[in-house]
């Protein structure tokens, strides 16, 4: 039985192996044109990156076929918010070249913008009763003949 090879991916001093069926996974990436390539990486199979390693602990998971999003907050890393671990897991992705991570994290940031901009569209109700005293003694007559109601219910015109 053949083994894969194993690679190694260094980012930012922290080693994570990589088997030649998940870097292949989501390809051709980054990882297939260094390792599989004529780079010197495809000799040595080491790569050394300037990336966020906790962000490649997410990557490394989605490149053994597991599902990533949404992002738990056992992963997100401690100085970043949801949104922001969410926009630059997005940004490493498309630094490797993960167009099906991409495509993930686009229609996740796209489904919470969503949903904020439905939130501040939220429902209203308004009732109002409009009318005009009148006493007679002024040389204007600005009563209305009659009153009206006024409602604005779930977000629709007032109608008067």
């Amino acid at each position: 039985m053949e083994h894969d090879p194993i690679y190694t991916v260094t980012v930012r001093g922290k080693d994570f192996l990589l088997t030649k069926s998940q870097i292949e996974f989501d390809g051709p990436n980054y990882f297939t044109t260094c390792f599989l390539g004529d780079f010197k990486e495809a000799q040595s199979h080491h790569l050394k990156l300037s990336r966020d390693p906790d962000l490649f602990f997410i990557i490394s998971d989605y490149l053994c076929g597991y599902e990533v999003l949404p992002l738990s907050d056992q992963v997100i890393p401690a100085r970043m918010s949801p949104e922001i671990a969410l926009e630059n897991l997005k940004t490493d992705a498309e630094f490797y070249q993960l167009d099906g991570l991409v495509e993930q994290c686009d229609a996740l940031i796209t489904h919470r913008q969503q949903k904020v901009q439905d939130e501040s569209q939220k429902p209203y109700l308004v009732y109002g009763y409009e009318y005009t005293y009148h006493d007679g003694n002024s040389p204007f007559d600005t009563s209305i003949p009659h009153s009206k109601a006024l409602f604005g219910v779930y977000g629709y015109p007032i109608k008067g």
